[in-house]
């Protein structure tokens, strides 16, 4: 759920209407086109004001990324506006992998946050990431009460009826890849 709401909140934000400059108002008459004007243009397209509920989603999960380190919410940002990974790498300087990895670990970094736990600092990606890999499919793990995300790496599905919060993992990223020095 992690990744969905920020896709959710991405989303929220293009559809938001423009901010207008306060003081600067236009004094002139409004044009009405003809008809004739108009042939060969392109339609205007319409634009869906979102719903204050999910106004107020996007506000919540703004804050989910206060706390990482700025390349990981660059990655996690990009990848919720829906770029594309080679956009992505040529952005932040990383390689398919390298970003991915970063990614990934961001998404774990929030779901364990939301789930009131603290993430270990001296710990590597790696590390952080198998420990959510582990208590996804640990079912003596208490209860996870804040995502809905399903989890690949475990059998049953879920944790006490909770779900992993990790996404899908990603046939094209080697689980070996090289580390950069």
């Amino acid at each position: 759920m992690v990744e969905e709401r920020l896709a959710e909140a991405a989303s929220v934000l293009k559809r938001l209407p423009e901010p207008r400059r306060q003081g600067y108002f236009n004094l002139w008459p409004e044009i009405l086109h003809s008809f004739a004007d108009k042939v060969g243009h392109e339609p205007k397209p319409m634009r869906v004001i979102p719903s204050p509920a999910a106004i107020s989603r996007m506000e919540e999960t703004l804050n989910w990324t206060v706390g990482l380190d700025p390349i990981d919410g660059k990655i996690v940002w990009l990848r919720a506006y829906g770029e594309r990974w080679k956009t992505i790498c040529w952005t932040v300087g990383l390689q398919r992998s390298a970003a991915h990895e970063h990614w990934l670990y961001a998404l774990c970094v929030i779901a364990w946050r939301l789930n009131r736990r603290s993430v270990p600092k001296f710990r590597s990606r790696r590390y952080v990431i198998e420990m959510v890999k582990r208590a996804c499919g640990d079912e003596a793990e208490p209860q996870i009460n804040a995502l809905s995300v399903h989890c690949p790496y475990d059998t049953n599905g879920a944790i006490g009826g909770q779900p992993c919060p990790l996404p899908k993992p990603n046939p094209n990223v080697s689980k070996y890849a090289p580390r950069r020095p």
